[in-house]
């Protein structure tokens, strides 16, 4: 309920923004020099949009390769007979025999 009206106030506030905008020299001012510079803008903001996915992307496996902790065999288990038990995930029968068909073989040749 909180976004929906959340979404709401901020489509009024763009539409009120825009109507007063056409009143205020400031604001026709900016937005003609934008729409001047649009194309030096536009080669300014995708790489630094790309840059910023990067970055976060990036971050984003940082934190998990530092903090994460691979899971034991007991704990893929677990976690996939609870996803069969809520239904959530379709598909997992597949999956989780994939999966001990590769621990089964890769632990074939253990001491």
């Amino acid at each position: 309920m909180k976004s929906t009206l959340k979404m709401i106030l901020a489509v009024i506030g763009i539409i009120a923004l825009s109507a007063v905008s056409k009143h205020i020299a400031a604001l026709q001012l900016v937005e003609q020099t934008l729409a001047a510079n649009r194309n030096i803008l536009l080669a300014f903001i995708v790489p630094v949009v790309a840059l910023g996915l990067i970055l976060f992307m990036g971050g984003l496996m940082l934190m998990l390769y530092e903090k994460g902790k691979p899971m034991s065999h007991s704990e893929v288990e677990e976690q996939v007979r609870i996803t069969q038990n809520l239904g959530i995930a379709p598909g997992v029968q597949h999956i989780e025999y994939l999966g001990r068909e590769w621990v089964d073989n890769s632990t074939k040749n253990w001491p």
